[in-house]
This record gives structure tokens, sequence and C-alpha cells, in this order.
């Protein structure tokens, strides 16, 4: 397959605690306190348990591997956020679709 041809791969990562913290730093302009992620759940009407998920490192056994767009949809509402703001894409560099298919045909 030609490199031209290939797909690299995009992995998502979750930044909902970067968005916590800048909705934190706008509150404080405001004179407002922080948001605890307590808060945060109770405001989103989600388990508190749901949102700590949502931001523990990717590498942590406990860390969320996906979000619905209801919760989405919640966490934006509450940290007043676009749902860029929760997700990110990073290229992984050096691997591809194509390699990644490879390895799940020979298990």
């Amino acid at each position: 397959m030609e490199s031209e041809d290939r797909i690299p791969l995009r992995k998502a990562k979750f930044t909902v605690q970067q968005a916590l913290a800048y909705h934190n730093l706008q509150r404080s302009f405001k004179g407002l306190g922080p948001l605890s992620i307590n808060e945060v759940a109770r405001l989103s009407n989600v388990s508190p348990t749901t949102v700590h998920r949502t931001m523990r490192s990717e590498d942590d056994p406990k860390a969320a591997t996906a979000l619905s767009l209801d919760l989405a949809t919640r966490l934006c509402s509450v940290l007043r956020c676009e749902i860029s703001d929760l997700i990110t894409v990073e290229e992984v560099e050096g691997v591809y679709l194509d390699s990644i298919d490879k390895k799940n045909e020979a298990n």
C-alpha cells in the first residue's frame, strides 16, 4: 500500500479536566469560587463517579473510554464550553489504520 493511501491513526483524548479548570478561572474573574467535581456532577445531574472517570488519565484502568452525547451535552451546559473543549484529537505518529486491522486479524 502506498504511503499516501495510508490513513494515520488519530486518537481522541478527554480534556474535561482542562475545561473545568478554564471554567473555574472564568468564575474567579467574576469573584466566584471554583466548582468541584462533585458540584459539576450535581449540576449536570450525573453520578460523581462518572465525572471523575472522564477526568482520569488515559492509562488509568478506571478512566472512561467513551463519552456519550448526553453526558457531553450536560458537561458543556454546566461548564459553558464547546464539545471540542471536552475532547481533543491527536495524530499518533507512525501508526496507521491498516496496521491496526492486521493486528486484530492475527488474534
